[in-house]
C-alpha cells in the first residue's frame, strides 16, 4: 500500500490534499455569499495561516478560534478580527488586553447574568472596550442562554453599563446537528440554531440594546441549512478539511476528506489477524466518531485506498495504544491480507473527528492535484 511521493516523510504525518481543501473552500465562501452573510472561519481546526488566508478570501478576514495561542498566532500573521468562542473568565483578559494593545479587534463569548458580573468586576484590566457575544444554546446543551431567557437582556444591560465591555451581538453553535440521523434532522437542528440567535437579538433590539452582530455555527448545519434570514455571519470550522462524522451526516464524500495521517506498517501479528501501524491514540485520537447505520466504519478511522480515494473495503483500524494502531478486518473471521501491507509500507488514515486527530501534530505535508509533495505548512498548538 505504499504511495511514492510520500514514502520518503516521517510517520506518523499528517498529509492535505490541496485540492480537496481548494474545494471545500469555496463551496461553504459561496454558501456565504449565496446568503448575504460574511464567512468567520472557526480556525481551530486548521490552526494554519495558509489555510485561513484561503478561508477569508473573498470575506472580511475575520476569523473565530477556540484558545487564545490561536489568537495570538493569528495576530501575529496579520488577522485583526478575532473571535474567541470559549466563555470568558477573569484570568484571560489580560492576554486579550494584550492583543487589543496591538489594534486587534477580540471579541469574546458569556452565556449567564453571573459571567457577566464576574468579567465586569474585573475588566478595569481592558484599555479599550472588549466586545462580547451572548451565546445561546440551541440544543447542543453545552453552553448557552435558554432560547427565550430574559436574562439574556440582564446580562447585556450589565455589560454595555461597564465600560471596559460593549455587547456585539448573539451567537448559537449548532452541535446538536452531530447527532442527526438523517439529512431532515440537520437541517432542522440548523433551523433551531439560527432561529435561537435571531430571536435572542430581537429581544435585546426589542429592550433597547444594540444588536449589530448574529453568529451561527458548525459545519453540518451551516452546508445543509436552508434559510440565513436574519444571520450576520458563519462560523463553520470543520469544513475546511472534512472528516469521516461528515460523510456519515450527508455532508461530504471521502474524496472531499482533505486531511489523512500517514503512517507505516511495523508489525504482522498472524496469531490475532492483524497488522501494526505506527500511529495510535496521539496521532489518531481517541475521538470514535459517529458509526453509522450503514457503510464502513471503524472506531480509529479507516484506511483510504490510494487508487479510489475511498476507504479499502473491509478494513480499518480497530485498536489503538498510545503509539500504536491495530489494523484489522470489519469481519474478524476473514484472514486479514497481509500480503499487501508488506513491513515498512505506508497507509493513510481517515479521521473520524479531524479537530482531534490532528491536534497533536505540528504541520502538514501538502500534495498538489498531481499528487506531488509541494512543500510544509505549519499550525499551531498549545492554549
Amino acid at each position: 500500500m505504499s504511495q511514492s511521493a510520500l514514502d520518503d516523510l516521517s510517520t506518523p504525518s499528517l498529509v492535505l490534499e490541496e485540492a480537496a481543501l481548494s474545494r471545500n473552500l469555496a463551496a461553504m465562501s459561496q454558501r456565504a455569499l449565496d446568503g448575504g452573510v460574511d464567512l468567520r472561519p472557526h480556525c481551530k481546526t486548521a490552526k494554519c495561516i495558509e489555510v485561513a488566508r484561503r478561508a477569508t478570501s473573498p470575506h472580511s478576514g475575520a476569523i473565530a478560534v477556540a484558545t487564545l495561542k490561536e489568537a495570538e498566532y493569528f495576530a501575529d500573521h496579520g488577522f485583526n478580527d478575532i473571535l474567541y468562542t470559549v466563555n470568558i473568565e477573569p484570568s484571560k483578559l489580560s492576554r486579550i488586553a494584550a492583543l487589543q494593545r496591538r489594534g486587534i479587534r477580540m471579541s469574546a463569548v458569556l452565556d449567564s447574568v453571573a459571567g457577566a458580573q464576574l468579567v465586569a468586576g474585573a475588566a478595569t484590566v481592558l484599555d479599550s472596550p472588549l466586545e462580547l457575544f451572548l451565546e445561546l444554546d440551541s440544543g447542543t446543551h453545552r453552553t448557552g442562554f435558554a432560547p427565550g431567557d430574559a436574562a439574556i437582556v440582564d446580562a447585556a444591560r450589565l455589560l454595555n453599563d461597564t465600560p471596559q465591555l460593549r455587547v456585539r451581538g448573539t451567537l448559537a453553535f449548532g452541535g446538536n446537528g452531530y447527532i442527526a440521523d438523517a439529512p431532515a434532522d440537520t437541517k432542522a437542528a440548523a433551523e433551531r440554531e439560527r432561529a435561537a440567535a435571531v430571536h435572542a437579538a430581537k429581544q435585546l433590539r426589542d429592550a433597547g440594546v444594540d444588536c449589530p452582530a448574529v453568529s451561527v455555527g458548525s459545519t453540518p448545519t451551516r452546508t445543509m441549512g436552508e434559510s440565513l434570514e436574519g444571520v450576520t455571519e458563519i462560523r463553520p470550522g470543520v469544513y475546511v478539511f472534512m472528516d469521516l462524522m461528515q460523510v456519515k451526516l450527508n455532508v461530504c464524500d471521502y474524496t472531499d476528506i482533505a486531511v489523512t495521517v500517514l503512517a507505516r506498517v511495523i508489525a504482522h501479528n498472524h496469531r490475532e489477524n492483524r497488522v501494526y501501524i505506527d500511529a495510535g491514540a496521539l496521532a489518531l485520537s481517541n475521538d470514535l466518531g459517529i458509526r453509522p447505520t450503514a457503510g464502513p466504519y471503524a472506531p480509529y478511522g479507516l484506511l483510504r485506498d490510494p487508487e479510489t480515494g475511498g476507504p479499502i473495503p473491509g478494513l480499518g483500524v480497530f485498536g489503538v495504544n498510545q503509539e500504536h494502531g491495530f489494523v484489522q478486518c470489519a469481519d474478524a473471521e476473514q484472514p486479514f491480507p497481509f500480503d499487501d501491507f508488506p513491513l515498512g509500507s505506508t497507509v493513510r488514515v481517515f479521521p473520524n473527528h479531524v479537530c482531534h486527530t490532528i491536534g497533536s501534530h505540528d504541520r502538514y505535508h501538502v500534495l498538489d492535484g498531481s499528487g506531488q509533495l509541494t512543500g510544509e505548512w505549519e499550525r499551531v498548538t498549545g492554549w
